[in-house]
């Protein structure tokens, strides 16, 4: 009995050896790529733990086209639908960056509308976009220079074009040191000084480069009949770009007259958040036909 009982024992014990001599643990065989750790579920089955930037069952799909850092010279990778995009640095173009190019000559006005009409609180979400597109501006004499007007019961030029033309913190500084007066809201004086003192090259205007208007305004002028004349000089030498307040009581009769045609390009409001970024892409940003959108 027990000799039949040892017999069986080990008829049992072999077909059990030889059942587990077929089993082969999966992650031998080290199913996972691109640096993926294979983890057992049972003697048969397992699971890929991915390295950052790949996907799938064994790691074989990249989620993060930008892992592999595509984008050359400092350019930023953002993942798209058709794979990636780099924004280049300010200097490079092309698919991945590669390439050398030039910042288009740019001379940029900006216009505070510092009157009664805009409340404090529009009048300094204002002051902080200007001081955000300034920061990320390339401030240079053979790029983009900046010049500051500010208009209530009369205008007056802040800086000139030629001013800060190499001097980026002159430039925010003095941004920053113009404070809200309040009063009357004469428009059309704006546009005149605009054209009669700022965008002339004694003041730093250059023949090469293009002239932008950042105007910012509510639409509310004391003396609307008197924008008309200047207003059609005004747009004949630059792109006139308004910003509106995000809240309150907008005339818009006059803003859709003031701004370069189309409207839907050239009139923003605060209240998008998108504002700024257009604005960046319209003007500080056209650097060798392409957009960019690094500090400097």
């Amino acid at each position: 009995m027990t000799a039949r009982f040892v017999l069986l024992f080990l008829a049992v014990l072999s077909l059990y050896s030889a059942a587990t001599a077929k089993v082969v643990h999966p992650c031998k065989k080290k199913p996972c790529a691109n640096g993926g750790k294979c983890i057992e579920k049972t003697p048969t089955d397992f699971y890929c733990k991915c390295a950052a930037g790949f996907s799938g069952g064994h790691c074989r799909g990249s989620a993060d086209k930008c892992f592999n850092k595509p984008c050359r010279n400092g350019a930023i990778c953002k993942n798209d639908p058709n794979g990636y995009t780099c924004t280049c640095l300010v200097g490079y173009e092309g698919r991945n960056c590669g390439k050398k190019c030039r910042q288009e000559k740019l001379d940029i006005l900006l216009i505070e509308d510092v009157s009664s009409s805009i409340p404090e609180a529009q009048y300094m979400a204002m002051k902080d976009l200007e001081v955000e597109l300034i920061s990320y501006t390339l401030i240079r004499h053979n790029s983009i220079n900046v010049a500051l007007m500010t208009y209530s019961g009369k205008a007056e030029v802040n800086f000139y074009l030629n001013k800060n033309k190499n001097n980026k913190r002159g430039a925010i500084a003095a941004v920053n040191a113009q404070k809200q007066t309040g009063g009357s809201t004469f428009l059309a004086d704006a546009i005149s000084l605009a054209i009669s003192d700022v965008f002339v090259e004694k003041n730093g205007d250059r023949p090469d480069a293009e002239n932008i208007v950042i105007l910012f305004t509510d639409g509310n002028s004391s003396k609307k009949s008197s924008i008309r004349d200047p207003i059609g000089e005004l747009l004949s030498e630059a792109t006139v770009i308004i910003v509106t307040p995000s809240s309150g009581v907008l005339d818009l009769s006059d803003i859709s007259n003031v701004a370069s045609a189309p409207d839907e390009e050239n009139v923003l409001s605060l209240s998008d958040p998108l504002a700024l970024d257009e604005i960046k892409k319209r003007t500080i940003y056209r650097k060798c036909n392409v957009n960019v959108a690094l500090r400097e």
